[in-house]
């Protein structure tokens, strides 16, 4: 009857007899309807059952094409495999909305992509990596122990090395001092 409720559950009481369209709605779902005929003093109870979820699809194209892939910060593909063709093409199904596409891949930079998922729609997306310069990585090297493995996505190994250049240099520093 023109009327909006803001949430269920929902009990309306002394409602008008006759026929209403009711129409329950939720975000990223079908929309569920249905009609129902009241009698004066009548009690109706609407079960929608479970509400059908919207998808689309996400075709992505990742160079190179094993990198990890996060939706939302949340991991969803990893490939552990040594090489694969650049033909292949990830589908995803997805639920409606936008969704941070976020790809990263050892010894290149990591990079996102904001996608829109549209109900029952293909969309397509491209993320191309940029290789890290290795030339780079052996400067930072030189310049302090651990800095060029940090820069090459070797964390553990950058670290560890920091820690022993600093122990390192403190070490000279002492003896120099006595």
């Amino acid at each position: 009857g023109g009327n909006y409720f803001k949430k269920t559950p929902l009990l309306l009481k002394d409602f008008p007899s006759g026929n209403h369209d009711v129409i329950i709605t939720l975000e990223g779902y079908d929309d569920y309807s249905t009609t129902v005929k009241l009698r004066p003093k009548d009690t109706k109870s609407i079960n929608a059952g479970k509400l059908v979820k919207q998808f689309g699809h996400l075709d992505l194209t990742l160079k190179p094409p094993n990198a990890t892939v996060y939706f939302n910060d949340e991991i969803s593909m990893v490939l552990n495999i040594p090489s694969l063709p650049d033909t292949i093409v990830p589908s995803f199904k997805l639920g409606i909305g936008t969704y941070d596409v976020h790809a990263e891949y050892p010894f290149y930079y990591t990079k996102s992509k904001e996608i829109n998922i549209i109900k029952d729609e293909r969309s397509a997306l491209e993320i191309t990596l940029t290789p890290k310069s290795p030339s780079i990585a052996r400067k930072r090297a030189w310049l302090f122990p651990g800095l060029g493995h940090m820069y090459a996505d070797a964390e553990s190994k950058g670290k560890m090395w920091m820690v022993l250049g600093t122990a390192s240099l403190y070490g000279t520093v002492v003896m120099g001092s006595q």
